[in-house]
């Protein structure tokens, strides 16, 4: 982070804490948002199912906007804001984004929600498919499945300012594991799944999360705890 450190407390990112020097809390830096969470730390709120969306508007009130789209992947109901809690929710309906919505098993155009499942060789496509601003603002990935493989393809195309990424908490801080893209297996190519959440085992760990972000020019700037973590783009963080 620039301006910041951050640490671990009470487990690995189970919550964020930072230490911010002085030209960070006085100059209105990109990270400045940072030294107001200490001391306004976020609550949930209705739009998202922990604190995302109270985060994700500290963030964008300090970094701007440019273009006000999202993509939004592992969209579990049919409607805009209702299952879970999805982090483009107050972004639509409070701050007037529009975006892709897309989902294995729903399907609602009226929302821009569509039924597509996402591999590590269709993901980025699929949002090109739908002329998706290479630059958009907003990307948040929550598959409870292979989302490791998937963020890795788009990120290979895409380059978003801000990202959520689900991480699954079970897994130890020390352990880089990833749950597998089928479609990794040559012989599976052009086989068809189904999908079924298995408990414990889902997702990707933090740490692997981590790995991947960094490698494409992320920092972690926000947690919230036990569900997403919340990166931003280092050129976007600097400009």
């Amino acid at each position: 982070m620039y301006g910041a450190t951050m640490y671990d407390r009470g487990g690995f990112l189970g919550s964020l804490r930072t230490t911010v020097d002085d030209s960070a809390k006085c100059n209105g830096s990109a990270t400045s948002f940072l030294w107001d969470e200490l001391h306004n730390p976020c609550k949930r709120e209705e739009y998202s199912q922990g604190t995302q969306s109270c985060q994700l508007d500290k963030i964008f009130d300090h970094i701007g906007t440019t273009n006000k789209y999202y993509v939004e992947y592992g969209f579990n109901k049919k409607t805009q804001c209702s299952g879970s809690g999805p982090n483009t929710c107050k972004l639509w309906r409070v701050h007037g984004w529009t975006g892709l919505l897309l989902d294995g098993d729903n399907e609602n155009l009226d929302i821009n929600l569509h039924a597509h499942y996402l591999y590590s060789t269709n993901a980025a496509s699929i949002l090109k498919q739908y002329s998706v601003p290479r630059e958009l603002d907003f990307l948040s990935g929550d598959m409870d499945s292979h989302d490791y493989f998937v963020m890795d393809n788009i990120l290979t195309h895409f380059r978003p300012r801000v990202v959520t990424t689900e991480y699954n908490r079970n897994w130890p801080k020390d352990m880089t594991l990833s749950q597998i893209d089928p479609k990794l297996r040559k012989e599976l190519t052009n086989a068809s799944y189904t999908f079924k959440f298995e408990e414990c085992i889902w997702g990707a760990s933090a740490s692997a999360l981590k790995s991947l972000m960094e490698s494409y020019g992320y920092e972690l700037i926000g947690v919230a705890s036990a569900l997403d973590l919340i990166w931003g783009r280092k050129v976007s963080l600097v400009n």
